[in-house]
């Protein structure tokens, strides 16, 4: 994934998903919408669901593949396996925050081998799963 579009917070995926462009098609462009706060709820449920996989997520909504692909397309302007990446990744930092060890999270996730989850989660937040632990906690706890 491009570094310079890497979401680690949901916040930040409501506002890529509400600024992403829209793909060439055919035809005069179509008028940009926002994506609402239930559409998204309802793709990062069915996101969990499917354990991340699109032919999993096609399957729960009953359409195929290709359909998904351009609904996908239509609601959130991402293509199905960039978001699914994207969801799956941002999960794996909350687990992470939350103090999960890195291997449960990969394992949580789907991934057969740590090293694969690591080099996914350093190209997707900048940093290796230790690392990322060691900045969360290097900033203060806010004030309560």
């Amino acid at each position: 994934m491009n570094p310079a579009r890497s979401v680690n917070h949901p916040a930040q995926l409501h506002s890529l998903l509400q600024n992403a462009p829209i793909l060439n098609h055919p035809g005069p462009a179509p008028q940009r919408y926002p994506v609402t706060p239930a559409a998204l709820s309802f793709w990062l449920e069915l996101a969990k669901r499917s354990d991340y996989d699109p032919r999993s997520a096609a399957a729960q909504l009953r359409i195929t593949l290709r359909q998904f692909e351009r609904r996908c397309q239509h609601d959130l302007h991402l293509r199905p396996r960039e978001f699914l990446h994207t969801t799956r990744l941002n999960f794996a930092a909350d687990l992470l925050a939350k103090g999960e060890p890195a291997k449960c999270v990969a394992l949580q996730l789907g991934y057969t081998h740590l090293s694969n989850f690591s080099r996914d989660f350093k190209r997707h937040t900048g940093f290796c799963p230790k690392d990322y632990i060691a900045r969360l906690n290097s900033f203060p706890a806010p004030a309560t």
